[in-house]
């Protein structure tokens, strides 16, 4: 059921739908006018077709879209999206989209654990994070919702996310836009023309640059954070020599500059749920009798402490529970001080990326016959620094010097990943338009990523890896259709892949087995684990989708399909060997089987389009985590519990998704989107979620069952059945309203844009209780332009919604008796009872209102 705040945002949508309304649409290259709305053109099933004609779910935003929402980010994208979340988590890196309420948990927190939501830049995989793709540059976006494996390939199991960027034209023109508010900056520039009578070219700059918001002030410092700077240079070239070929080459590179990212930490002195050992009041020290394990309710945005630079601003504050004495000695060598040092933590906070992508595609019809022959693909090298406070918090605590200088804080990090990777595929298609039609190709994708450790003696990175990561994966598909009748049309698509993912870890300290040379800067010195050796992380999958639609008159089609979906598995690796269990050395893939129906149609002489389908998805190996009792030898403390990914999850996903655009008036036009993702696990066993019902207990399984002498209250259940999928939002709904009229005797437009989203809460984690909060956004446009220019104001996030824009579960990580610390007395013994770091939570804070002006041009 909606809330008030749900109510507020229907009544809202209602309001901006009266009185805006945004430019109506105009042709374009992938769109034509029919009656009151354009056709849009798709490629959804990698052929061209009109978006009312696709059996599937599909929402594409064309050029003009893209425009007039003053879209420029994957976050305003899903805003726009039924079925599509995204979360600014993490800055512009770590991104975990989710469709039909299907994301991973795990992605950015094991290596080789995926979103199962793929991104593509003109049909090529994009194994990266997106965010600072211009979108300046894009042409049309197609959503594809519903495993897409068959055509589009790997990691495409809940869904895709298609850019497809600006094609040079015949006519030389330029076009310039510019946006300013008090925070940002924005300016892109395009050339476009024809070279000669067979090539076309276009050179598309741009620069971005945000300051943070007013709001995003670091408490240690007094300086804002959340910085962000963007510098990109794409060119694209089109050659086409003869009628039946034609050769399309993009290159791209970005270079990114942000800075520490905007996130609070939520101490576990505030949790109010679940009471048990596992808490900041289980501690000896702390000022707090709190002694609740986990958090109900909205995890709301804070004040922000990190350690990025000198802490200027004194006395400190305080963590809450945490005083100013709390002892550190036994956590590490004792520097003298304390848990609040005011010395910076890490040697690099923030987010530096250089991006080099070059792509191409290739087309022949083959002597014109009509049967077509294409090879597409794509490299990437991406060269990324990270860094982080990463207990989020005031603590900070610093040993002794390492070769004479400050090693980075404990619990802080900062990395450099390189990344590597290209794909291609070949593939021949008959004639589209024939009554029996079909295509097939194969597919070559390699991806490596060396990750190195960053600290105060390497600023770049070390001059060996800390590990190295490898996927490769090679695949066939084909499809074929055929028109049973001229209204009953069937498709059956298929791909068999087999996928290779290895891993090779490197210690400090030597092993039995390995091997290696002295690091002179005392970082990764010995190859302690190499998957490849052991015959690990091989994956084999073969995904079908069948679909089937009836066409009842030229407006109005039916259909439904049937497919499968795989997320891809991966490596737990070193830690399930040095854990004692290589039975969780990798986890299998999480497979998902999908039932689909619905209606594409146009009514009222096409001015209005109406979409709707309704899905039933049942997922089996969900990639959840599993509890692991580390041994002696490994951790020094007996019963030290930690976790691995494991496929031992079961759930299912159903719900609605309606897209509406209404043709009100020649000039105003009107759209609304909803969707519904009713999602719950039916299995699962999590050792938190023990660790919750029990007060604190550890859990061990006894022939697959809870050990019940570590039921301390006797409520322990590590069970999940019914809890909702994290990150998921149930509700989502958007509306939006697009207005032009001619105005000073016609020779100018008035043009007014309104867009108004709604997404309901999210939660966080299995356990469900704690969520990060619905957020309602407003953002409008408006202004006068003419044929070759426009100026204008934009507003976004017109009602300063403050929820968070994501929300972790985290630590207190200095809390442990593993670090010396001390428990209160009379407390369970450690061998049945845990006393892990207790849980707190950290987000990111959502961006603050903004009111600009834009302009732009074009000759």
């Amino acid at each position: 059921m909606f809330n008030t705040k749900s109510s507020l945002a229907l009544l809202l949508s209602l309001s901006v739908t009266a009185l805006s309304g945004n430019t109506v649409l105009a042709q374009n290259a992938d769109s034509a006018q029919v009656g009151g709305l354009e056709e849009v053109i798709v490629t959804a099933r990698k052929r061209e077709e009109s978006l009312q004609q696709v059996p599937l779910s599909v929402t594409a935003l064309s050029a003009t879209d893209i425009a007039n929402r003053g879209l420029n980010t994957v976050d305003d994208l899903a805003a726009l999206t039924p079925g599509l979340v995204f979360g600014k988590a993490f800055g512009r890196t770590s991104e975990r989209p989710v469709m039909r309420g299907m994301g991973s948990i795990l992605a950015a927190a094991n290596a080789t654990a995926e979103s199962g939501v793929a991104y593509f830049i003109d049909g090529v995989y994009y194994p990266g994070d997106i965010q600072d793709l211009d979108i300046s540059d894009v042409q049309r976006i197609e959503v594809i919702r519903g495993p897409q494996s068959a055509l589009y390939g790997r990691n495409t199991y809940a869904g895709a996310i298609n850019f497809i960027t600006q094609t040079p034209g015949d006519e030389l023109n330029a076009r310039s836009s510019a946006n300013f508010d008090a925070d940002e900056v924005r300016l892109n520039s395009t050339l476009s023309g024809r070279i000669s009578e067979s090539l076309a070219a276009s050179l598309t700059a741009r620069y971005y640059k945000f300051d943070g918001s007013d709001s995003w002030v670091n408490q240690l410092t007094g300086k804002k954070v959340g910085f962000e700077k963007t510098n990109s240079i794409s060119a694209t070239f089109n050659f086409t020599p003869t009628d039946n070929i034609e050769l399309r080459v993009r290159l791209q590179h970005n270079d990114d500059n942000d800075g520490s990212r905007p996130l609070f930490f939520q101490s576990g002195a505030f949790n109010n749920c679940y009471p048990g050992t596992r808490s900041v009041g289980s501690y000896l020290n702390t000022t707090t009798a709190n002694t609740n394990q986990w958090f109900c309710g909205e995890v709301k945005a804070n004040k922000i402490f990190l350690n990025d630079g000198p802490v200027t601003i004194t006395p400190v504050a305080l963590i809450p529970g945490i005083p100013a004495n709390f002892p550190t000695g036994a956590l590490l060598p004792a520097t003298g001080a304390g848990l609040y040092d005011t010395r910076v933590a890490t040697p690099f906070s923030g987010v530096a990326r250089k991006l080099d992508l070059a792509s191409f595609k290739f087309t022949y019809d083959i002597a014109g016959s009509g049967y077509v022959l294409t090879i597409d693909g794509g490299k990437r090298k991406d060269r990324r620094r990270t860094g982080a406070d990463s207990d989020h918090s005031q603590a900070n605590v610093i040993g002794n010097p390492v070769n004479g200088v400050q090693p980075i804080a404990s619990f802080n990090s900062a990395d450099l990943d390189v990344f590597n990777d290209w794909n291609t595929e070949v593939k021949i298609a008959s004639p589209q338009t024939d009554r029996f039609r079909w295509q097939m190709g194969a597919y070559h994708f390699e991806w490596e990523r060396k990750a190195f450790q960053i600290d105060f003696l390497s600023l770049n990175g070390q001059d060996r890896p800390k590990a190295i990561y490898d996927i490769r994966n090679d695949s066939f598909f084909a499809s074929i259709g055929y028109d049973f009748t001229d209204r009953i049309e069937g498709t059956f698509e298929w791909r068999k892949a087999r996928e290779l993912k290895t891993e090779l870890d490197y210690g400090a300290t030597a092993t039995t087995t390995s091997t290696g040379i002295t690091n002179n800067q005392g970082g990764p010195q010995f190859l302690i684990y190499n998957s490849r050796l052991r015959g690990n992380g091989k994956f084999l999958s073969a995904t079908p989708r069948v679909t089937f639609n009836y066409k009842v008159n030229p407006d109005l089609i039916l259909f439904a399909v049937y497919a499968k979906g795989f997320k891809p598995g991966g490596l737990n690796g070193v830690s399930a060997i040095s854990f004692g269990v290589p039975e969780y050395e990798f986890f299998k893939e999480e497979t998902s089987v999908n039932y689909e129906v619905g209606i594409k149609s146009t009514w009222m002489d096409r001015r209005l389009r109406l979409n709707a389908s309704i899905f039933n998805i049942k997922l089996e190996d969900i990639q959840l985590t599993s509890p692991v009792l580390l041994p002696p030898s490994a951790s020094g403390v007996v019963n030290t519990v930690s976790s691995l990914a494991t496929n031992q999850g079961a759930g299912r996903a159903r719900g609605i998704e309606i897209e509406a655009k209404f043709a009100a008036t020649d000039n105003l036009i009107l759209g609304i989107n909803y969707s519904l993702a009713d999602t719950m696990y039916t299995k699962g066993c999590d050792d938190m979620q023990w660790t919750l019902t029990s007060g604190g207990g550890i859990l061990r399984l006894i022939n697959g069952l809870p050990d019940q002498t570590r039921n301390l209250n006797g409520l322990g259940d590590c069970s999940i059945a019914g809890k909702e999928f994290p990150l998921a939002a149930k509700h989502k709904i958007s509306t939006t309203a697009d207005y032009k009229q001619p105005v000073m005797g016609g020779d100018y437009n008035l043009y007014v844009n309104g867009t108004l989203s709604y997404e309901s809460k999210k939660f966080v984690q299995v356990h469900g209780g704690a969520y990060f909060g619905e957020a309602l956004l407003l953002g409008t446009r408006f202004g006068i332009e003419k044929d070759n220019w426009s100026v204008g104001v934009y507003g976004r996030n017109l009602l300063n919604e403050d929820s968070a824009a994501g929300v972790t579960r985290w630590l207190h990580t200095y809390l442990s008796p593993n670090y010396g610390q001390a428990l209160d007395p009379g407390l369970p013994s450690t061998a049945i009872a845990a006393y892990g770091s207790p849980r707190a939570f950290f987000g990111a804070l959502r961006q603050d209102r903004q009111i600009g002006i834009e302009a732009s041009y074009k000759f």
